[in-house]
Order: structure tokens, then C-alpha cells, then sequence
């Protein structure tokens, strides 16, 4: 019996460099999670998401995504939730094998993410954008949410003030979710301060901390933030500048917003944060 063949559309430049066996880790409505075996215990860990494009649908790329089209991602999300125990899944270079089927990565458009470049908005830009941003912390309603907020403020503050690491390392792991908002916040302050330098991150450091800080997801996301790979609608949101109007401040913020329940939010707290201190 011949196994089907599925197709990537497109596929992150980071997929190729991260061969190996892989398991299940994750699954959500839109996407899953397979995690990178890995033998080296001091190493973080590496995600690949399997998403999917639909004309209704925006898709947030990363450097270790693969997005296939609806009717494929499904029945492979079908064949993997029925079965949680599967191991014996493959990727190399040209394919990610299970034992179903295999996905084609030969004709896949590469995504290579564009290196951050430095950002100058007015400060009136920066108020509207920050306007928004308390706009969107009112409707999400979620009190543990913003007692997680409140304490990564002051945690912030506490860092401006005395530059001291330890305020950014008690972020690790606050709040809820696979990517708990002080991780997300980080990633989006480590944005902001590759492209301003004006604060001293040791990026190192928190890595080192994550391992036994936070999830497995959000180490893998913080472990491409040092390497200098962060999502497409950050990326994009790095391209504003002062002849930015309102109107595309406002399309851009609410890509990145899109992430997740609370991700995006937290990502670009951070990033205004580094960016307007």
C-alpha cells in the first residue's frame, strides 16, 4: 500500500538545518508541535510547527515552520492525535517522514527571516501604539493575566533602575500557558534591545536559566531570539517607520497580535518596552 505524499507550501530555512527524529509535543486548533530528539542534556530543545494557508487564515511564519494546505495539516493532525505515541517520525533535508506519510520539502518556498533593522517612530507613533496596546490589555478580561502583567512591570522597572539580571531571570516562566507571558515579553525586549543596544541582556544567561525555569517551548523560542530569528509579524513590525500612518501601524500591531491568546500582546509589550525606555 503506497503511503500518501503531502506537500509543503512553504517551509522555514531552520527546518533544514534540524534533522533527526522527532516526536509529538503539542497540538492546537491551528498547529502542531513536534518536538527534535535530542541525547545532549545540556542542550535546549527544537520545536517544528506544521501549520496550514487558507484564504481566511494569516499565518505567522518562523524559521522552523512548515505549512502545508488545510486538507493535508488535518488528516495529519487526525493521524498523529489518535495515535500520541508515535516516535518513529524523520526529518531531513528533503522530507518529514511518519509512519503514515511523508511530507515533501523539495518544492517548498523557503522562508528566511529578515535580520531586525533599527527602528526610528515618533513620539507620537509610539503613544498610539501604546494606545492600542492598553486597548487590547482591556478586552482581554483574564485577572491572573494581569497579575503575571503587573509583576513583569515592576520587575522591569526593578532592571532599568539597577541593570541587575536577576530581575529578568525571575520573568522566566511567569505566568500561564506553553509560552508564559514573562518569556514572550523577553523575546520582544531582546528585539527591541538588538536594534537600540542600550540595555545589557545577557541572552546567555537566561538561556541557561530556562532549562529549568519554563516550558520546552518557550526555550526553543527564546533560543531562536538569541540567534537573531523572531516571527515574520515582528519582523514586519520592525519595517514601520516615521512615514508609517496610523492605518498601517494599527494592520501590522494587530498581526502580531494574532499570536496566540495572550502571546502577541506579551511579545510586543516587550518590544515597546526596550524600544521607548
Amino acid at each position: 500500500m503506497n503511503m500518501p505524499i503531502y506537500t509543503a507550501c512553504y517551509c522555514g530555512a531552520l527546518v533544514y538545518s534540524s534533522v533527526g527524529k522527532l516526536s509529538s509535543h503539542s497540538f492546537f486548533e491551528n498547529s502542531i508541535n513536534l518536538i527534535l530528539s535530542n541525547d545532549d542534556l545540556q542542550s535546549l530543545p527544537v520545536l517544528i510547527t506544521l501549520s496550514f494557508a487558507s484564504s481566511n487564515k494569516n499565518i505567522d511564519l518562523h524559521g522552523h515552520m512548515i505549512v502545508l494546505n488545510q486538507a493535508d495539516f488535518f488528516e495529519i493532525k487526525q493521524q498523529l492525535r489518535q495515535d500520541k505515541s508515535i516516535t518513529n517520525i524523520t526529518l531531513n533535508r528533503s522530507a518529514l517522514s511518519f509512519p503514515f506519510g511523508t511530507i515533501d520539502l523539495n518544492n517548498a518556498r523557503k522562508w528566511y527571516p529578515n535580520a531586525l533593522q533599527s527602528q526610528k517612530l515618533s513620539d507620537k507613533q509610539c503613544n498610539f501604539i501604546t494606545q492600542l496596546l492598553h486597548q487590547k490589555i482591556q478586552t482581554l478580561n483574564n485577572d491572573m493575566w494581569l497579575l503575571s502583567y503587573q509583576k513583569i512591570k515592576q520587575l522591569f522597572e526593578f532592571y532599568l533602575k539597577t541593570h541587575d539580571m536577576i530581575n529578568l531571570v525571575k520573568m522566566l516562566g511567569l505566568g500561564i500557558g506553553l509560552t508564559p507571558s514573562g518569556d514572550d515579553f523577553l523575546i520582544g525586549l531582546y528585539a527591541a534591545t538588538c536594534i537600540k543596544k542600550s540595555l545589557p541582556i545577557d541572552m546567555q544567561l537566561l538561556l541557561k536559566k530556562s532549562a529549568a525555569a519554563t516550558t520546552s517551548i518557550s526555550q526553543h523560542f527564546l533560543q531562536s531570539a538569541a540567534h537573531g530569528f523572531f516571527s515574520e509579524s515582528l519582523l514586519a513590525f520592525n519595517q514601520l517607520d516615521l512615514n508609517s500612518n496610523e492605518e498601517q501601524i494599527k494592520k501590522s500591531l494587530e498581526n502580531v497580535l494574532q499570536k496566540g491568546a495572550s502571546s502577541g500582546l506579551d511579545t510586543m509589550l516587550g518590544y515597546m518596552s526596550g524600544l521607548i525606555c
